[in-house]
């Protein structure tokens, strides 16, 4: 194994092994592992409003007809707030992950009265479905915090294997736009930059590896991939709370698979 691949099993390990102490400490900890919230309560709340606000937005509305027939899967399913959403509306949903929690997440979904969903572990790069399977993928906090531009393009491949024809991708990563100054001088003649952080105490998202990723680069990697960029905007941090104003790290690409 390779000093490259023995540093991101390292991580891996490390980011497993802290979401498993935090779903032991409480559900309120396991949840705010992913997306700082005060507790369960709310993370279901804004699960509903970054779903609807961030993942539906009209591009990917346009290109869906009858949800309630189609199968969406989600790339970082977490603590399951964005999945919980997925279910009510979607025929199922895939959730995929590194972590090893599942049967929490699970019981959680059926709390919540969902049994339309099913939970698979990933390496951390691949997806471990059939391929033209999937009529709407997305992703939200999460491949902003993947370790290479590697990684992420591995998610795109795998992505558009994945869907249907005439299927949708609903995609977001840590745009150059919205970086750090200090970050941004490091991108001036690079397409990306990733950070590396210690990952020895990992407490949450907010300590994770950040690849940065400028936008022409994105759809550079899409288009090779003949996907058709339908779309592509901001994230806001919390909506509805401060929006248009507050706006975060995250860029996304619609994209669709002809």
């Amino acid at each position: 194994m390779s000093n490259e691949s023995k540093y991101q099993q390292t991580n891996v390990n490390a980011i497993i092994g802290s979401i498993k102490e935090a779903a032991q400490r409480s559900d309120d900890d396991f949840m705010f592992w992913f997306d700082p919230s005060e507790n369960v309560k709310e993370s279901i709340s804004r699960g509903y409003w970054d779903f609807s606000f961030n993942i539906l937005t009209k591009e990917v509305c346009k290109y869906t007809a009858d949800p309630h027939e189609k199968v969406a899967m989600e790339i970082g399913y977490g603590g399951g707030r964005l999945l919980n959403v997925a279910c009510k509306y979607y025929k199922k949903a895939i959730g995929i992950d590194i972590h090893d929690e599942k049967i929490k997440v699970e019981n959680f979904l059926k709390e919540q009265g969902n049994n339309n969903f099913k939970l698979l572990q990933t390496s951390g790069s691949l997806i471990d479905y059939e391929s033209e399977s999937v009529d709407l993928i997305y992703s939200f906090i999460v491949l902003c915090h993947m370790e290479s531009l590697d990684t992420f393009n591995n998610y795109l491949k795998e992505s558009y294997r994945c869907l249907k024809p005439g299927g949708i991708a609903q995609l977001y990563y840590a745009g150059f736009a919205n970086a750090p100054r200090s970050i941004k001088k490091q991108m001036l003649f690079k397409s990306h930059f990733s950070t590396r952080p210690d990952l020895s105490a990992v407490s949450g998202p907010l300590v994770l590896p950040y690849t940065y990723i400028k936008q022409r680069e994105v759809i550079k990697l899409c288009k090779q991939l003949n996907f058709k960029i339908v779309d592509t905007g901001v994230a806001y941090k919390k909506a509805p709370d401060g929006y248009p104003q507050k706006r975060g790290i995250q860029n996304y690409c619609t994209l669709l698979k002809l």
